[in-house]
């Protein structure tokens, strides 16, 4: 519930205890006047109001808006370039953890793959080794093999030659 203002008891409390009458009539007046005086600034002011503090006011506190914002944009951008920074150092940190990881495990491959890949390389070489070998070997049985035939074609010729002349000779005598 709400509770009743008593005006009396409360512009008695406002003025104060007064030892007598007299006093109390003095303060009653000052207090009398002291509205009065405030109630005509009131009503001055509801009548017609001075916007120029208002003004005053709404102007300090939109230049203390903006240089609220400023820092507050100041400060945001340090941290945006902070977390940049450090966005970008982490990443770099990790591309070469990851180069310094991929180059030891390409390296580590190597060493383990390096006796296979030599042993590969061995067989070529022995295979290499024996393409020719056998290469140089049936040259020299083609080589072989074409004077054989040579030595073979010149001595049919020479039996051919002889059983020519054998036949020719056995005609001529014949006649």
């Amino acid at each position: 519930m709400a509770e009743k203002i008593n005006l009396i008891d409360t512009l008695s409390k406002w003025v104060g205890e007064s030892k007598g009458e007299k006093e109390f009539k003095e303060r009653y007046a000052q207090a009398t006047q002291m509205i009065a005086k405030s109630g005509g600034q009131a009503e001055l002011t509801l009548q017609q109001p001075n916007t120029q503090p208002s003004r005053e006011v709404r102007d300090l506190d939109i230049e203390f808006q903006g240089k609220a914002d400023q820092l507050t944009n100041q400060r945001a951008e340090a941290a945006l370039k902070r977390v940049k920074e450090g966005t970008a150092h982490l990443g770099q940190v990790g591309v070469d953890s990851y180069a310094g990881k991929a180059d030891a495990a390409a390296t580590e491959a190597l060493r383990v793959l390096k006796p296979g890949y030599d042993e590969l390389a061995a067989g070529r070489q022995m295979n290499s080794d024996d393409y020719r070998y056998m290469l140089d070997k049936e040259y020299a049985d083609r080589a072989a093999t074409r004077e054989s035939n040579t030595a073979l074609r010149n001595r049919g010729d020479i039996f051919n030659m002889i059983k020519t002349l054998g036949l020719g000779g056995a005609i001529l005598l014949s006649k």
